[in-house]
C-alpha cells in the first residue's frame, strides 16, 4: 500500500461537494459511489484531497500537472493565465537586466529591482487609465 501523491493520478472534492470527486487521471468528475473511485481508495489506502473552490484546483493542477485539467475553457483559461504570469515574471527580469545594461552604458547609476517594480507598476496604472486601454 502506498500514499505517494501523484497529481496525474488523483482525486478532489470541491468545497464541500461530496457527490463528486474530480480525477485528475480521467480529467473529469466522477460521481462519489463511482467504482474506480472506490477502487482507488481502497487498494491505496488514499483518500481525496479536499479543495476549497474549482479554481483552486485547477491552479494546483496547472502547476503540478497540467496535463491533468479538463478540456473547458475556464480550465484552459486558467492554465494560460498562469502561463502568461510565468511569461511576464521571466520578461519583467530580463528587461530589469535589460535596463541596467542600458543604464551602465551611458554612465547612469544601475536601479533596484523595487525601483523598477514601483516603474513598472506605474507605467500600468497608466496605461490602465487611458481610455480604450486593452491591458488587464
Amino acid at each position: 500500500m502506498t500514499n505517494s501523491y501523484n497529481p496525474t493520478d488523483h482525486y478532489w472534492i470541491v468545497g464541500d461537494d461530496g457527490t463528486r470527486a474530480y480525477s485528475s487521471r480521467r480529467r473529469c468528475y466522477v460521481p462519489g459511489d463511482d467504482e474506480e473511485f472506490r477502487s482507488w481508495q481502497e487498494k491505496s489506502g488514499k483518500i481525496a484531497t479536499s479543495i476549497n473552490t474549482e479554481t483552486e484546483l485547477w491552479d494546483a493542477l496547472a502547476d503540478a500537472a497540467p496535463q491533468a485539467l479538463p478540456d473547458d475553457a475556464i480550465a484552459q483559461d486558467r492554465l494560460a493565465e498562469r502561463q502568461l504570469k510565468t511569461a511576464d515574471r521571466v520578461l519583467l527580469e530580463l528587461a530589469f537586466f535589460q535596463e541596467n545594461r542600458l543604464r551602465a552604458l551611458e554612465g547612469k547609476d544601475t536601479i533596484t529591482r523595487n525601483q523598477f517594480r514601483d516603474t513598472v507598476k506605474k507605467l500600468a496604472g497608466a496605461a490602465r487609465a487611458r481610455p480604450g486601454s486593452s491591458t488587464g
